[in-house]
Parts: structure tokens; C-alpha cells; sequence
């Protein structure tokens, strides 16, 4: 069964983990790097794997002026090197905080990219946990732009009150 979120991820016991986009210097200083930092115990200068209650896959290399500077065959890597610990680890639940939104990331990569990456290695194991939207663009569905779709983007991106006024605009409940 392939188990998906929508939303903020809301990790809220122990056997969640929380994977996110690091940087070569774990500076976890924006995006879903900071929320690992300040809420999931992404440690600074590390920028790869497994710290607290979170899981850091490199994206962005700080030493290069143009981006994407990570090439995708590192991202896969370290991809597979999370399917791996994934697997053996069955008892934990991994929250991949990507999601299938028409913006860039700060590694410079679009999440069209990070959803080809993320299904390079394979079928995921059950324990990976992906937004539902991005979701099916890792596995090559195709979605349509809906209410459903922007609220949940509005909801990941503002706190609830503030997107009250969005959701009015655009008559979303």
C-alpha cells in the first residue's frame, strides 16, 4: 500500500523522520533545511543522512556559483542510499519533504527533476512517504493544477491564517 500526505508534514511520534534538502556545508539555513533544523534535529556542518529525527540528502554545493550544482547521479546515490537504510529499517516512516509545486527549488532543481530522481533507484519501500502529488510524478502519473492542489501548497507554504484570503480569492474550501 503506498501511504501519502498532503499538507505541512506533521511528524508526531518518534518513528517519523523527516527528509529533506541539505546543503555540502549543512548550514540548514532556508526551506525545509531549516524546519529540519529547528523542529527534527538537523545538526549544522552535517549534510548527509541521518541526524535526530530527520534525514539530509545534498543538493546544493555552496562552492559553485551556478545551480544545480549536486549533478542528479549524486542525488540518485544518496537516494538509494536512503531506500537502503529505509529498508532496514522498517519500524521508522520516511516523510520525503518534496513537493510536485511549479516553482524552483533552491538547489535549482524543479520537483519534475527530484520526482525523476527519487524513482532512478526504483520502487521506494513502503516506508517512504511522499506528498501525494509529488507522489504521482514520482511515479510518472500525470496530476491536473486543482483546488485541492493549491491549498495544499497555500497550507505548506503559509500558516493557516494567513491563507485564508487565498483560498476566498480562488473559492477554494
Amino acid at each position: 500500500m503506498v501511504t501519502t500526505y498532503t499538507g505541512k508534514i506533521k511528524i508526531k511520534n518518534n518513528r517519523g523522520i523527516y527528509v529533506f534538502g541539505s546543503n555540502t556545508e549543512g548550514r540548514h539555513g532556508k526551506g525545509n533545511a531549516k524546519v529540519a533544523r529547528d523542529k527534527y534535529g538537523a545538526l549544522r556542518g552535517v549534510s548527509r543522512g541521518r541526524m535526530g529525527q530527520c534525514y539530509a540528502i545534498c543538493t546544493k554545493d555552496l562552492t559553485k556559483h551556478a545551480h544545480p550544482s549536486v549533478p542528479e547521479s549524486e542525488i540518485i546515490s544518496q537516494i538509494s542510499t536512503l531506500y537502503e537504510y529505509a529498508s532496514t529499517n522498517p519500524h521508522l516512516e520516511f516523510y520525503i519533504a518534496y513537493r510536485a509545486i511549479y516553482l524552483s527549488m533552491l538547489s535549482g532543481y524543479w520537483a519534475h527533476d527530484f520526482a525523476k530522481m527519487f524513482s532512478a533507484p526504483g520502487n521506494p519501500p513502503s516506508n517512504i512517504i511522499f506528498e501525494r502529488n509529488f507522489r504521482r510524478l514520482v511515479d510518472n502519473e500525470p496530476y491536473k493544477l486543482t483546488g485541492d492542489t493549491l491549498h495544499g501548497f497555500l497550507e505548506y507554504t503559509f500558516d493557516e491564517p494567513e491563507i485564508a484570503p487565498f483560498l476566498d480569492l480562488f473559492a477554494i474550501k
